[in-house]
């Protein structure tokens, strides 16, 4: 017995709206990481104490979080918007921020005094983008998918077939 095509389009259609909703909860997250990213790197490059710390901890960090706190607040953003750009920059923030931590763990192997915090906290920084981009990945593919077509249901033969036409008798010879 074939499924009944209405109530496959009725449970993708409540796939998309728990997915529409995950992207939702997950682009208010990222513009909030983005948030505190940025005012965080504002307010420690204001501070002359944590300027000096930072530029010689790693000079690139400052203004790479910066940046990044602004581009988290974009991918959320698009991700609002249910937008497929939004979904593929959390895959690029998920890589670049993953490049980081290994240039910070490559830095911190390298100089053995070195503070392990701004490590640790890339890392668990790279670790929840790529949460994040999986997470995003999958409920747009779920969205996607609750948003194709569905097939008309097969045609239903009717119950008496139809009279025959009336023939000719045959004609006398």
């Amino acid at each position: 017995m074939n499924p009944d095509p209405r109530r496959e389009a009725h449970a993708r259609r409540q796939a998309a709206g728990d997915a529409t909703f995950a992207l939702r909860m997950l682009a208010i997250v990222a513009i909030a990481f983005g948030v505190f990213t940025a005012t965080a790197v504002v307010a420690a490059l204001l501070s002359p104490e944590h300027l000096r710390a930072a530029l010689t901890a790693a000079p690139w960090l400052g203004p790479f979080n910066l940046a990044m706190g602004l581009v988290y607040i974009l991918a959320g953003v698009g991700l609002w918007r249910l937008k497929r750009w939004g979904v593929g920059l959390t895959l690029v923030v998920a890589a670049v921020t993953l490049g980081a931590a290994g240039a910070l763990a490559q830095r911190w192997l390298a100089t053995p005094g070195d503070d392990p915090r701004p490590l640790a906290g890339m890392g668990l920084r790279a670790l929840a983008w790529v949460a994040f981009a999986l997470l995003a990945r999958q409920s747009a593919r779920r969205i996607a998918a609750a948003h194709r077509a569905v097939p008309p249901a097969p045609p239903v033969p009717p119950a008496v077939p139809p009279p025959a036409p009336p023939s000719d008798p045959p004609a006398a010879p």
